[in-house]
């Protein structure tokens, strides 16, 4: 519902209802020349919104006699009155739950986006939070390009080291001569340290294990000269 036409909504039911009520006069006015006694039922309005029309068809109908108008007259001016209250004040409560849905769709958006915003300097391209176990590509300018995933570092005896450093090479098909092993998608940053494909389970001996797809953009995305900073 936008703000403007919640902003008419009122307008238009105080027509809706209050154009009956001018018709009617008019019937009155042709009853008491004609000197008619026919009941006249508040006519309804095309088109009006439902719950003006619902109020229409509960107001009293007026009689006019050949003396003048039946006390019945006052009772549908005081009803139409209170029809144009009740749909005024309906419409304001549901621009008001309106508002209120918008507000908290909005905060449930920022507080999702800050909690998965990468919590590094907003200059480093590689982030990554060992106690999160989550990690970040960015554009090198504060804005996340890919991530969050998962991140599994290195053990508690060859923990993997904390701080800001450099890609320094990258191998696609890297095989550890120390360890007799590949390591697939292998960013290295850090002497014996980088960003491989690896077990989400079982914690290295100091590198950084990733899944398969995500070692493989990683990879993709990161070069020589890349700055990486590794959160505790």
């Amino acid at each position: 519902m936008s703000s403007s036409s919640t902003s008419r909504r009122p307008a238009t039911l105080v027509a809706a209802v209050l154009i009956p009520i001018i018709l009617v006069c008019g019937l009155i006015t042709a009853g008491v020349a004609s000197g008619s006694s026919t009941p006249t039922s508040a006519p309804m309005v095309r088109g009006a919104l439902p719950g003006v029309a619902v109020a229409q068809s509960r107001i009293p109908a007026m009689t006019v006699s050949g003396d003048g108008v039946d006390p019945s007259a006052a009772d549908y001016t005081a009803a139409a009155s209170r029809a144009v209250t009740r749909e005024v004040a309906r419409a304001e409560a549901e621009r008001k739950a309106e508002e209120a849905r918008k507000k908290a769709e909005e905060a449930r958006r920022a507080a999702a986006k800050k909690a998965s915003a990468a919590p590094c300097e907003p200059t480093v391209k590689a982030c990554v939070s060992l106690s999160r176990g989550k990690a970040w590509i960015t554009d090198g300018a504060g804005t996340t390009v890919f991530g969050p995933f998962s991140v599994l570092g290195g053990r508690s005896d060859e923990p993997t080291p904390v701080g800001t450093f450099s890609v320094s090479m990258k191998d696609a098909n890297y095989h550890s001569r120390e360890f007799d092993a590949p390591m697939p998608n292998s960013v290295f940053f850090f002497p014996g340290v980088a960003f491989h494909q690896g077990s989400l389970s079982r914690a290295s001996a100091g590198c950084l294990h990733l899944s398969r797809g995500a070692s493989a953009t990683v990879f993709s995305m990161l070069n020589p000269g890349d700055s990486v900073q590794v959160l505790p």
